[in-house]
């Protein structure tokens, strides 16, 4: 008898794949098609926020007219102190 949580089909038990996961993501840069959105796109950051900088690196690589990247002055992550 398998020990309890074990199961045939469990991802911890086998060398199973969920196909319900983005792991197939984690290899791909997440910027590696941004290049190709045609469509109007809005980039919100706080001005302080830690993950800024992957918001104005998406911006660049953006083409055409229709984007913008808006900042807001003073606004930082929700759990940050300052």
């Amino acid at each position: 008898m398998a020990e309890r949580g074990d199961h045939l089909r469990s991802l911890n038990s086998t060398n199973g794949w969920d196909v319900t996961t983005p792991l197939s993501f984690i290899h791909m840069p997440q910027l590696t098609y941004a290049g190709e959105i045609r469509n109007a796109v809005l980039i919100v950051h706080g001005e302080k926020a830690h993950s800024r900088y992957f918001g104005e690196d998406a911006y660049k690589t953006l083409q055409g007219e229709n984007k913008e990247l808006m900042r807001l002055p003073g606004a930082s992550p929700a759990f940050n102190s300052v």
